[in-house]
């Protein structure tokens, strides 16, 4: 007698939610569910992943050089008014 196989039935993974059909066997139009095990978008999703750091990491840098060169045109706006005020004080203290 023939064993019947098992049929199992397969939990989408979370992270192959963005395809729901799963994996596109070559040469079919058949498609493998998403498992842990085969791990269907584990490259795109690391790759997606990878880009999000990245753009995360650039727009921080971008926000903090940002914050740095306006505190230092504030501050130096700031001097320079302070100078000027405090010439005009001596000026006026000394006319």
């Amino acid at each position: 007698m023939k064993k019947k196989k098992k049929s199992v039935i397969l939990v989408m993974n979370e992270r192959c939610l963005w395809n729901q059909q799963g994996i596109k066997l070559p040469g079919t139009n058949r498609y493998r569910a998403c498992t842990e095990k085969n791990l269907c978008s584990r490259r795109s999703s690391n790759s997606s992943r990878v880009v999000i750091v990245v753009l995360v990491v650039v727009v921080v840098v971008v926000v903090i050089v940002v914050v740095i060169v306006v505190v230092v045109v504030v501050v130096n706006v700031v001097v320079v008014v302070v100078v000027v005020v405090a010439a005009a004080t001596v000026v006026v203290v000394v006319v």
